[in-house]
C-alpha cells in the first residue's frame, strides 16, 4: 500500500535551510521566473522585517525526497471589522513577480499552508498569480474542495515582449517616428557629453552598481513620487542583499548609461532561462528632455535580442515607458480563500455581498507622465 506524502511546517532558519537547498537542487532549473525561488522570498522577508513570521511548508514523498515547498508569512489583518489570521504566499510582500507553486503538488501545499497549526487560518492569500495559470487553477479547485468562498482581485497587468528575429527586424515593426526618436535622443544626450554604457553582471561589481543606481535615483523624478530606492532604507537593504545573490546565480544583468562620465540612467534586470526581466529603471531628471531612460532601455532590450533571449519582461504594472516597446500584457490576480472557520465564513460572506454591490476597480500603477 502506497503511503501518503508527509507534510511539514518549518519555522526556524535551521529547519528551513536543508529543504530549501534540496528544493533548489531539484526544482530551480524548472522555475519560469527566478523570483519564485524560496531564497528570493527569504531575502524579501528579512529586509521587510517579516522574518519572524515566515515559515516553509514542505512536502516529502514516502522515500524521504522533497516533493515541493513554499514559503509563506502569517499575520493578522482587519477585514469587514474583524481581526483575522492571514497566511500569505509569495507575491506582493515577498516579491515574486509571477508566482507559481513548483513540483506538481500544489493542492497539498495549499492545504499545508491553510492548516499549518492547530488553529487553521481564516484567510489564505495567494497573490500575483498569472490568470489562468497552474497556481490560479489549483487555488480555485482547492477552495471548491474545502467548501470555501474565494475572491479574485485583479492585480497587475505586466507588459512583456516576445523576442523573435533580430533587433533590426523588431525595430522595423515599430513606427518610423519611434525609430527616428531613438536616434534623435541619443544625439541629444551627446550634446551634454560623451555617451557611454556599461553592463554589470559580477558580484565584485555590485557595490559600484548600487552606488551608481543611488546617484541616478537621487536625481530622478522618483524622489518626489516616493518611489526612489534611495528614499527607502528597506528597499536599499533589499537590493543590497538581492543583487549579490543574483550575481552568484549568474543572473544579474544591469546596464548603466553615462553622459560626460556621470551616471544618467540605469536598467536593472535579471536573466533566467533565456528570459530577461527588468526590476527597476530610472534616469536623471535634469536630462529629461533628452530622455536617457529611453536610450538605456533600448540597450537592455537590444542586448536581449542579441544574446539569444526569448522574452524581455518589464515586470510590475503598466507604465508609460514600458508601453513604448510592446502591447503584450500578462494578467495577474490576487486570490483570497476564506477558509471555513467562523471568521473566515463571515468575512467570505460579507465580501461576496459587497462584491455584488460594488465590483472591484483595478488599482493602476503609473509612472512619470502617466495618468490615472
Amino acid at each position: 500500500m502506497s503511503r501518503a506524502p508527509r507534510l511539514c511546517i518549518l519555522r526556524s532558519r535551521i529547519e528551513i535551510e536543508q529543504p530549501l537547498r534540496e528544493w533548489a537542487e531539484r526544482y530551480e532549473a524548472e522555475l519560469p521566473d527566478l523570483s519564485v525561488a524560496p531564497e528570493w522570498s527569504l531575502i524579501a522577508a528579512d529586509t521587510a522585517g517579516l522574518g519572524s513570521s515566515l515559515a516553509v511548508a514542505a512536502l516529502y514523498l514516502p522515500d524521504g525526497r522533497l516533493a515541493g515547498a513554499t514559503v509563506f508569512v502569517e499575520s493578522t489583518a482587519r477585514m469587514c471589522g474583524l481581526s483575522v489570521r492571514v497566511r500569505e504566499l509569495p507575491g506582493n510582500r515577498l516579491m515574486a513577480y509571477h508566482h507559481e507553486l513548483i513540483g506538481g503538488h500544489a493542492a497539498e501545499l495549499l492545504r499545508a499552508v491553510a492548516d499549518a497549526v492547530e488553529t487553521p487560518c481564516d484567510v489564505m492569500l495567494v497573490p500575483s498569480v498569472e490568470r489562468g495559470g497552474a497556481t490560479d487553477t489549483a487555488t480555485t479547485r482547492y477552495a471548491a474542495a474545502r467548501g470555501a468562498r474565494w475572491e479574485r482581485v485583479p492585480g497587475v497587468r505586466s507588459p512583456y515582449l516576445k523576442v523573435t528575429g533580430s533587433w533590426d527586424e523588431y525595430l522595423a515593426t515599430r513606427s518610423a517616428n519611434f525609430r527616428q526618436n531613438l536616434k534623435r535622443k541619443r544625439k541629444a544626450l551627446a550634446a551634454h557629453g560623451e555617451v557611454t554604457e556599461r553592463f554589470y553582471t559580477q558580484e565584485s561589481e555590485v557595490a559600484e552598481l548600487l552606488e551608481l543606481i543611488g546617484q541616478v535615483e537621487r536625481a530622478s523624478w522618483k524622489v518626489g513620487a516616493g518611489m526612489a530606492i534611495s528614499a527607502s532604507a528597506q528597499e536599499r537593504d533589499y537590493y543590497t542583499s538581492l543583487l549579490p545573490w543574483l550575481a552568484r546565480k549568474q543572473a544579474l544583468s544591469a546596464n548603466v548609461l553615462f553622459v560626460g562620465g556621470v551616471a544618467a540612467a540605469y536598467s536593472l534586470c535579471y536573466r533566467w532561462r533565456d528570459r530577461v526581466a527588468q526590476m527597476k529603471t530610472s534616469f536623471d531628471e535634469r536630462l529629461s528632455a533628452a530622455t536617457p531612460g529611453l536610450t538605456v532601455n533600448a540597450t537592455a532590450i537590444r542586448q536581449a535580442f542579441e544574446s539569444g533571449a526569448v522574452e524581455f519582461d518589464f515586470l510590475g504594472d503598466v507604465m508609460p515607458h514600458k508601453m513604448h516597446w510592446t502591447d503584450q500584457l500578462r494578467l495577474h490576480d490576487n486570490l483570497y480563500v476564506f477558509l471555513p472557520t467562523a471568521k473566515g465564513r463571515l468575512v467570505g460572506l460579507a465580501k461576496s455581498v459587497f462584491r455584488r454591490l460594488r465590483p472591484h476597480r483595478r488599482v493602476e500603477t503609473v509612472g512619470r507622465g502617466g495618468r490615472r
